[in-house]
């Protein structure tokens, strides 16, 4: 298989503290990784939830946010495409 040619997009969600699947609930779909992490801190901005450095960081490097003092996680599911 070719995968030069397979794109992947980047879901954004928020999740419960647990990050279990069923409690996924879709921000945003979009193209890259940098995008989907502009679009976890603008949701956060819009309903005045905190985002730290430490968020940052956790996304960046393994794609959701870890140990906040949240009642919620966001996470990054990369998904492949051809």
């Amino acid at each position: 298989m070719d995968t030069s040619k397979m794109k992947c997009i980047y879901i954004a969600y928020f999740t419960d503290s647990w990050h279990s699947t069923d409690s996924r609930t879709l921000i945003r779909v979009c193209s890259n990784k940098e995008k989907a992490i502009k679009e976890i801190k603008a949701y956060c901005k819009k309903y005045r939830i905190p985002f730290t450095q430490a968020d940052q960081y956790h996304l960046e490097t393994i794609s959701q946010t870890q140990c906040s003092e949240r009642d919620m996680e966001f996470e990054i599911d990369t998904q492949t495409m051809d």
